[in-house]
């Protein structure tokens, strides 16, 4: 059933007697007048999909994946979805896929994976795996107690091969450090064919993001563009390129996983060193002797398959020799995957283990020391609503004006978005003993001159409100810009 709420928001006709509580039955949809004659098909598809032409940003992804979710979270839907992916994946030559899903820790989805892929690979040759989708920007506790749901899981079906943190890379690894440490633990049981995958170094915010998610024990980092770059070679130069040295070790030292996906970096504007940037990181992570793979970070939402990647790879520069290295890393990686599908297959088959009931399932988080509970959520509510509360009573004793989008004063200004150097990385510096680094006088005054050059008529800062970290110096000086030039 589709929400026709979200029918009339893509503008897409419907015949309204087939509405039943507020949704439609997709067959009845797909096959109406209304929907036909209205071009229902193209306005669904663009409601769902990015052209590859297209440059969107992250926001505009999300909206994509709000309008696939009640065909793809659908149970119904599920064992059509796994068959055209694979035909799909059979017509362009693709032998093994790792698809990100979130829900596949439900027993019912799993249960039709369990019955439809081997059918699947004996018809097409193709081996899909699934990688538990945990969403960066979740409670801490909701994500250990996912990672608990994905031992148990993991138990009982060879299929569930790793985990990936995806969704916006605006916080830091740091932020998800006790979530990668849990899941990187699973190795210990599932041996190191278990795959931690971390969406890391796709935009410059957090360049720390990288090195500190294969700190935690990160086996793949999806994207890696943006790393750390040498202190000195930014001295010399400040748009340098030059990935530190010592990041690099760590990365070459943890055997961890470099996957690229120029596609989605393209497609969502994540290129503010240029389409080269992808070339030049690659050039170092190979001399390094990193493993580096390509992935196109959801084929059903950019429309580039594998043909499309090394279309945009060699237009980039990378040659027969930089493929062969490619190649020569994702070999490795498979024999060491099917290895260890095949050894947890037999194991499952020898220790008998089934799929739990959704209680079955819940018991056991409960039993393994459950950390997201009913009571967590209602206090994680009262702290919020506390927290904006303190915003606004900082934010007026500051003569500071909280941004809303219902205020015309607003409108036609500009916003100027001031993000990272949060509050978990000036503590894990201030642990460090590291603080100097940041040169906090030198923030202040740069944030100073910014002041006295903006017009407070046409611009506003867009911060997370909090007062910590870069947002809380900001804040401050604002504050006594407000205080010297009253209005």
């Amino acid at each position: 059933d589709y929400p026709v709420v979200m029918l009339d928001q893509a503008g897409i006709k419907y015949p309204a007697g087939a509405v039943k509580d507020g949704k439609i039955k997709f067959r009845t949809l797909w096959d109406s007048r209304e929907f036909r004659r209205g071009n229902g098909k193209a306005l669904l598809e663009d409601a769902m999909t990015i052209e590859k032409s297209h440059i969107r940003t992250f926001g505009d992804m999300e909206t994509k994946y709000y309008f696939r979710g009640p065909i793809t979270k659908n149970p119904e839907a599920f064992r059509d979805i796994l068959w055209d992916v694979a035909r799909a994946s059979q017509k362009s030559g693709v032998k093994y896929m790792e698809q990100s899903v979130s829900n596949v820790l439900d027993p019912e989805i799993l249960k039709i994976a369990e019955r439809e892929l081997p059918l699947i690979e004996k018809a097409t040759g193709v081996k899909v795996r699934f990688l538990v989708g945990l969403w960066r920007h979740s409670d801490p506790e909701w994500n250990l107690d996912e990672i608990t749901r994905v031992k148990r899981m993991t138990r009982a079906s060879p299929y569930i091969v790793g985990v990936d943190f995806m969704g916006h890379e605006t916080n830091s690894s740091q932020d998800i450090g006790s979530q990668i440490k849990a899941s990187a633990d699973l190795t210990a049981e599932f041996g190191p064919g278990f795959q931690v995958r971390v969406h890391a170094g796709e935009n410059p915010l957090n360049p720390s993001n990288v090195r500190v998610a294969a700190e935690l024990g990160a086996s793949r980092v999806g994207h890696g563009i943006y790393i750390e770059k040498d202190f000195d070679a930014i001295k010399r130069d400040p748009l340098t390129q030059k990935i530190d040295a010592k990041v690099l070790k760590g990365l070459k030292d943890a055997g961890t996983i470099v996957e690229l996906n120029p596609a989605s970096n393209q497609a969502l504007n994540n290129l503010s060193g240029g389409s080269d940037v992808v070339l030049v990181q690659f050039k170092q992570l190979k001399e390094a002797g990193i493993p580096v793979v390509f992935g196109t970070d959801g084929i059903g939402m950019y429309g580039a398959d594998h043909r499309e990647i090394e279309r945009i790879i060699k237009q980039l520069g990378f040659t027969s020799d930089d493929l062969a290295y490619v190649k020569q890393s994702e070999t490795k990686y498979l024999e060491k995957a099917n290895q260890s599908f095949e050894k947890r297959r037999q194991a499952i088959a020898t220790n008998g283990s089934k799929i739990p009931t959704k209680v079955e399932l819940e018991a056991f988080v409960k039993q393994e020391g459950q950390h997201y509970t009913a009571e967590l959520s209602q206090k994680r509510a009262q702290d919020q609503k506390a927290r904006l509360e303190n915003m606004r009573t900082d934010f007026a004793s500051k003569n500071i004006k909280p941004y809303d989008a219902h205020v015309s004063e607003f409108e036609g200004m500009k916003a100027i978005d001031v993000s990272g150097g949060s509050q978990s990385q000036f503590a894990t510096l201030e642990k460090e003993g590291r603080m100097g680094e940041l040169k906090l006088p030198e923030i202040q005054k740069n944030f100073r001159e910014l002041l006295r050059k903006l017009d407070p008529k046409k611009v506003f800062f867009l911060t997370g409100g909090t007062q910590f970290g870069v947002e809380k110096i900001l804040h401050e000086e604002v504050a006594l810009f407000n205080a010297l030039n009253p209005t």
